[in-house]
């Protein structure tokens, strides 16, 4: 970090660059989306290209809302630049660079009177909002970047982001380059209640965050390159019963109605459904088919049935579940949860998953097909998503049961 002495000597744009840099930073450490990061990286770049001679801690609420008045702009875009400036200067106030934000009194709405407000008060007083500790922005930052270049999916950033924020609040004292396998081992046993795919992604992010820091030269050896494999289960399939899925259907509105047949009549995982964009649709002799951007980074073309297809022939052109700002899509968390309100309680968006894999083994009993439709890099994986009805494995055992038992060996040397 520069010292206070350089940065008094920098240009109000340059200053305007390095605090814009260090907010970003801290959104990519605390798991903000990469469509909302581009969104405050603009919003403020407008702010900044409007006060070139200023510094970012220069400007008051009075000149934070002329800006915001000085165009008709929607009250959308308003509720936008007001919510990326209330970020922006809050973090300013957690980080130390200001004592109170400017922005917090910042009208929702364009007053009918647009002369200049004063002073914003004083913060409440409450308990600040748990962040990265400071030793930890700049690897964790850095590891992102490294993520980026080697093409991981927002996803899987995110993910990660989240877990190695997690570990960083658990070690707040600790320099990341001084963790050693015994701090590893601590965190990811720390919870007995946790569950085992949730102990294998905590051991797999920090292999691939030590594995990472030694590559760049930070440690001379992983601290997580020994950590114990996690045995996790696997349960068996549990496919939605056709019967709660009708229900679902019923009492579903037409978006969540759009998400439920993505995931029981295409396979789509959540995160799927989520990024899909009308310019993925893809038409093949008359009937429709999707290009699925799936987990790393792997795309495939599943056929679309025909009713579905001509319903999203229909769809206005974008993504099919836009953000409520109009920047991006959906989470995959959000998608997740618009189903499960329509959804019985025990049964999630992969129950369906799990039935269309299901179905269309009954009707191929092609194995290989389920895996490519579902974007299973393994037929393992896929095995444990097909469920199969004890009828059915009664008559496989009832066909065999029927076949002639071989003689004794005895019998077969008299003849």
């Amino acid at each position: 970090m520069p010292h206070p002495a350089d940065l008094a000597r920098l240009a109000p744009r340059d200053l305007w660059s390095y605090y814009l840099l260090l907010f970003d930073l801290d959104l990519a450490t605390s798991g903000a989306a990469e469509t909302s990061r581009r969104k405050h990286g603009a919003i403020l770049a407008q702010l900044r290209e409007a006060h070139p001679r200023r510094a970012p801690w220069e400007l008051d609420h009075a000149a934070l809302l002329a800006w915001l008045a000085r165009e008709q702009i929607a009250p959308a875009t308003w509720r936008s630049r007001r919510a990326t400036l209330r970020a922006f200067y809050g973090w300013a106030v957690r980080a130390g660079h200001l004592e109170q934000s400017p922005a917090g009194t910042l009208p929702g709405a364009r007053p009918l009177d647009l002369a200049p407000a004063g002073p914003a008060p004083a913060r409440r007083p409450g308990p600040p909002r748990a962040g990265v500790p400071a030793r930890w922005r700049e690897p964790l930052a850095l590891f992102d970047a490294y993520q980026v270049m080697r093409g991981r999916p927002e996803t899987t950033r995110t993910t990660r982001r989240q877990e190695l924020s997690r570990f960083a609040r658990h070690n707040p004292e600790t320099d990341p380059w001084q963790i050693t396998p015994a701090d590893l081992l601590a965190y990811i046993s720390a919870d007995a209640d946790l569950a085992p795919e949730t102990r294998r992604q905590r051991r797999g992010t920090l292999r691939a965050f030590y594995s990472w820091a030694l590559l760049a030269g930070h440690v001379t050896a992983s601290p997580a390159a020994e950590l114990p494999e996690v045995a996790t289960p696997h349960p068996l399939p549990r496919p939605i019963p056709d019967d709660a899925l009708a229900d679902a259907l019923d009492t579903a509105d037409p978006r969540r109605r759009l998400i439920l047949r993505l995931a029981a009549e295409v396979g789509l995982r959540r995160a799927e459904i989520a990024a899909c964009h009308t310019r993925d649709l893809r038409e093949r002799n008359g009937r429709m088919a999707l290009l699925v951007h799936g987990k790393g980074a792997r795309e495939r073309i599943v056929p679309v049935p025909e009713d579905l297809g001509r319903l999203l022939a229909t769809l206005p052109e974008g993504y099919l579940f836009p953000a409520r700002d109009g920047e991006g899509h959906l989470t995959a968390r959000h998608v997740g949860k618009l189903a499960a309100e329509v959804l019985p309680p025990t049964h999630t968006l992969h129950t369906l998953r799990h039935r269309f894999a299901t179905n269309v083994y009954r009707a191929s009993r092609d194995l290989y097909a389920v895996q490519r439709l579902l974007g299973h890099g393994s037929p393992t994986v896929t095995q444990r998503y097909v469920g199969l009805d004890v009828d059915e494995l009664w008559s496989v055992v009832d066909a065999v049961g029927r076949a002639p038992l071989p003689a004794p060996s005895r019998l077969r040397a008299s003849a």
